[in-house]
């Protein structure tokens, strides 16, 4: 062996002692117990992306029950946050003010189909329940399809 490889092996030997040091350095400034370092560090960041996780779904969950709310036909003023999972029917005043208009309604024009027929009262009242009845049911399958 020459000279020139020996200074030469010499120094790559010099550059993986360098290279091992500094790599020491950087664990021991990472899992030393006396400041913390790397491990303070990577708790520190793990608590504020949790954080912002936790905020990011909370927004998620609102804008999610603001879409729900916008979609249905019939809408509460109300700035509550609606959840996901609940059933709003009867949240709804006004389907339920518009359920009251329709079966007195249908009351009233029993009532005067009743009175006004030349049956007898029992026949008259079971025609105009059935009326009724079939009535219902074609607006339900034409409210249906228009929706």
């Amino acid at each position: 062996m020459s000279s020139s490889e020996i200074e030469n092996i010499n120094d790559q030997l010099t550059k993986v002692r360098a290279a091992i040091n500094e790599l020491f350095v950087i664990g021991n400034s990472l899992f030393s117990t006396n400041n913390g370092g790397g491990a303070n560090y990577v708790k520190d960041q793990n608590t504020i992306l949790e954080a912002k996780k936790n905020k990011l779904l909370d927004i998620s969950k609102r804008q999610q029950s603001d879409i729900n709310r916008y979609n249905r036909d019939f809408i509460d003023t109300k700035p509550e946050i609606i959840e996901n999972k609940r059933f709003h029917v009867l949240e709804d005043y006004t389907l339920v003010f518009l359920c009251i208009s329709y079966l007195f309604m249908l009351l009233v024009g029993l009532h005067t189909y009743v009175f006004h027929s030349d049956e007898p009262f029992t026949t008259a009242l079971f025609k105009g329940l059935l009326y009724a009845f079939i009535l219902t049911m074609l607006s339900g399958m034409m409210l249906y399809y228009i929706s």
